[in-house]
């Protein structure tokens, strides 16, 4: 997924006020650990998914509220702006609980 220019730049975002918020909090985490760990996962195979996609497709819920939630809510004690992660949490929200495949193929005859 990090292969995806638009992806990895989302990515960084994401990991940049996840950083920004935990140095605010007391924790010794700094951007380049965060970043390392974005190139470790630039690493694995282009087959490899994450957890919370593998729960999409099984359609159980998903981990989101718990892994970007600290962060928005976090941000907003510490007066740290968290735009993307904000972002990416709304639409998560959006989303159905239950994954159907949806495709533009599935709507043609080939």
């Amino acid at each position: 997924m990090l292969g995806d220019l638009n992806v990895r730049s989302l990515a960084i975002e994401l990991a940049d006020e996840a950083v920004a918020v935990a140095r605010a909090e007391g924790v010794a985490l700094t951007e380049e650990r965060a970043r390392s760990i974005l190139e470790w996962m630039g690493t694995l195979s282009p087959g490899a998914t994450t957890s919370m996609l593998q729960d999409r497709q099984a359609g159980r819920p998903l981990e989101h509220e718990a892994l970007l939630g600290p962060v928005v809510i976090l941000g907003v004690k510490r007066g740290i702006p968290t735009p993307t992660t904000r972002t990416i949490l709304a639409l998560l929200h959006a989303l159905p609980l239950v994954a159907e495949p949806v495709s533009c193929l599935s709507k043609i005859s080939l």
